[in-house]
């Protein structure tokens, strides 16, 4: 019998193939900042341009110096000391949106001062102290790098703010014995920080661009509350309250969790849009050197430990021991920074290529399926924004150079689509015209889109039909036989195997078989016993199961079928198995004095072909004669000869029971 099949698609590799060079592809890594040079001793990443391509650190010598920098991935570190050749311990604490303004603190020989540095300038300014005593600190800014938020002694500490026309300006402290800013919006109207309170110790705040100051509450009463991060607007906040990591949304707290292991949190980066937290476990405001504790925390994942996260993602963490805390986002959700441990030396790294973390994320992608011509089929996806809110769903079907939004209609041949904006897609009277091809889902929420895996959906057009191969199959008891099905035409899969075996002999009716032992269907008898492999596919084997002294016997000579089954139906193929059994010279299924005879003639004539008269004249058979190689085996050796009359002769004494076979 000859099969053909129709082509639908371009083949399945191929396509795709060309699908991926359309989309485009990535795959996400992680890169040690400052790893050559003077002051690369460590390296501390601060804070990370919202475009992603620049960040803000801190580097130290061996002799303990601190200088800042920048670093980019393409150019490595670059020095922003300038200005100051006087000043050390000179820290780089933020970045602007672009990565052209930086901000910090440094040590000018009598005090702590802030500094600005412009990539324009290429130079550190001296930005100011409030009262040229003790520390000041630069720690936000904003987008377009025109607004500074810090802190300064005044003598104690109260937030600033500065722009070159307002020069550094203090904030006061709203009522607070001091407060501290750690952070301001883009736009550089909120500033957040911590300050603080007689009684209740620190306590978050929110100063608002039109000059008011907003305490953040805690989770439980009594605990002290930190705000260490900004979104893009003051309406979500990150830090922590008590010793847990918190998020407020308009001004409301969300604690947030702690590591299982770990006995605190601390949140120290929030993405702009509030959808996702980053921060460290133990310390306070300086991670816990050497714990692994860094994490990312979303609403539908919860707070994931960072290594963790990484590696489901499939970036390569060798060489990095640990990651202990994130400090950035950038704005599109696709790089993340913070520290760690990387060959023995603690680093700043950054992670460059994820799926958007402000965006869906895919737990269970959609798979390849067939449908029968004119039938019905599903596509699913189970896939998560970053918040509770779904995602938005959209089906598309590749049309050769573009992807094309289904909708949920009836096409002129009768195709009609269901959920085209939904999870899962139902397609019904499925039309050669309209169906096959490749499909794909893309899912909005947060920031982003994402799509799916690109899945290939075929056509058939009937069940299964079959090619004999024109095999009876034949077992030795202490052999074993396999049994192939060629289920047809190819282009009619793909096909999915079960094989069964017949009940009883002859009865027609049939029982799924699974991989393993017989003995469960066989009898369970001494010295009897098969092993089944190859039930789920399109060749069965049955073997005798030597491992454990057991022979098949003629308890195993059966009919056995494969139910073979493709997106139309199914359809069943038949084999009937016949066992032959050591020591059954003449072939009727039992072992005793009539196979003397018949075993004295083949010692006789030899392993001629052509049975001789004398074994026919016993009543034997041709087709018995055939199967010398087996029957004459007594001994299991591989060989038919004269080393098997002993054990023959041993076998007739002590027959086994009739239908098994010498031992």
């Amino acid at each position: 019998m000859r099969y053909s099949h129709r082509h639908f698609l371009t083949s399945a590799p191929a396509l795709v193939a060309t699908i991926l060079v359309v989309s485009g592809a990535h795959a996400a890594d992680i890169l040690p900042i400052g790893t050559t040079g003077t002051w690369t001793d460590t390296t501390s990443a601060r804070g990370l341009s919202a475009d992603g391509s620049t960040v803000v650190g801190t580097a130290s010598s061996a002799t303990g110096d601190v200088r800042p920098f920048l670093w980019k991935p393409t150019v490595g570190d670059i020095w922003i000391h300038n200005g100051q050749p006087t000043w050390y311990y000179t820290e780089g604490l933020a970045i602007n949106a672009n990565g052209t303004v930086a901000v910090g603190a440094g040590y000018d020989g009598n005090y702590q001062r802030q500094w600005r540095w412009t990539q324009a300038s290429n130079v550190l300014t001296d930005i100011g102290n409030l009262c040229n005593c003790a520390g000041a600190y630069a720690t936000g800014v904003s987008a377009d790098g025109s607004v500074v938020a810090g802190y300064s002694a005044a003598p104690g500490f109260h937030a600033t703010r500065w722009t070159s026309a307002t020069g550094l300006v203090n904030l006061g402290t709203a009522g607070m014995i001091e407060s501290i800013a750690r952070g301001i919006t883009p736009d550089g109207t909120a500033i957040v920080g911590h300050g603080l309170v007689t009684a209740i110790g620190l306590r978050g705040f929110i100063r608002y661009g039109d000059g008011t100051w907003v305490q953040l509450q805690p989770n439980n009463a009594g605990e002290g509350t930190i705000a260490l991060a900004v979104g893009s607007t003051p309406n979500m906040v990150a830090g922590y309250s008590g010793s847990e990591a918190t998020r407020w949304e308009s001004e409301v707290p969300m604690p947030l969790g702690i590591l299982f292991g770990e006995s605190s949190s601390v949140a120290t980066a929030i993405h702009a849009t509030g959808d996702v937290v980053g921060g460290h476990s133990g310390g306070n405001l300086v991670p816990q050197s050497n714990n692994n504790g860094g994490w990312i925390w979303t609403q539908t994942r919860g707070m994931v430990r960072l290594s963790d996260f990484l590696a489901s993602q499939g970036v390569d963490i060798t060489g990095w021991s640990h990651l202990d805390g994130v400090s950035g986002f950038s704005q599109n959700g696709t790089v993340l920074i913070g520290n760690g441990v990387y060959n023995g030396k603690a680093r700043g790294f950054m992670v460059r290529g994820l799926d958007p973390l402000c965006g869906p994320w895919i737990d269970i992608q959609p798979e390849d399926t067939t449908v029968c011509h004119l039938g019905q089929f599903t596509l699913s996806v189970q896939a998560f924004g970053p918040t509770f809110h779904p995602p938005l769903f959209q089906w598309e079907r590749w049309n050769d150079s573009f992807w094309v939004p289904l909708q949920n209609i009836t096409y002129g041949t009768g195709t009609t689509i269901s959920g085209a904006n939904s999870p899962t897609m139902t397609v019904w009277n499925s039309s050669s015209v309209d169906v096959p091809g490749a499909y794909r889902c893309v899912m909005t929420a947060g920031c982003s889109s994402k799509a799916t895996n690109t899945v290939m959906v075929g056509m058939v057009f009937s069940p299964p039909s079959f090619q004999d191969d024109g095999i009876a199959p034949k077992a030795c008891s202490h052999g074993g036989a396999a049994m192939t099905v060629y289920p047809g035409p190819l282009g009619n899969g793909p096909f999915t195997y079960q094989w069964q075996r017949e009940h009883f002999p002859n009865s027609n009716t049939w029982t799924n078989l699974s991989n393993g032992t017989t003995l469960f269907w066989d009898g369970n008898n001494p010295g009897v016993g098969g092993m089944i492999g190859g039930a789920n596919t399109a060749t069965l084997i049955i073997v005798a199961d030597v491992a454990n002294t057991r022979q098949l016997a003629k308890v195993h000579q059966r009919g056995y079928r494969c139910v073979v089954t493709n997106a139309c139906g199914s359809n069943t193929f038949a084999k009937s198995l016949t066992v032959f059994l050591s020591g059954d010279t003449n072939c009727d299924d039992s072992i005793n004095s009539f196979d003397i005879d018949p075993f004295v003639e083949w010692i006789n004539a030899g392993n001629v072909a052509t049975a001789p008269a004398g074994y026919l004249a016993l009543n034997a058979t041709q087709a018995c004669w055939d199967q010398r190689g087996c029957w004459g085996d007594v001994n299991h050796d591989g060989f038919a000869n004269n080393f098997d009359i002993d054990p023959f002769v041993g076998c007739v004494l002590n027959a086994p029971p009739a239908g098994q076979a010498c031992p």
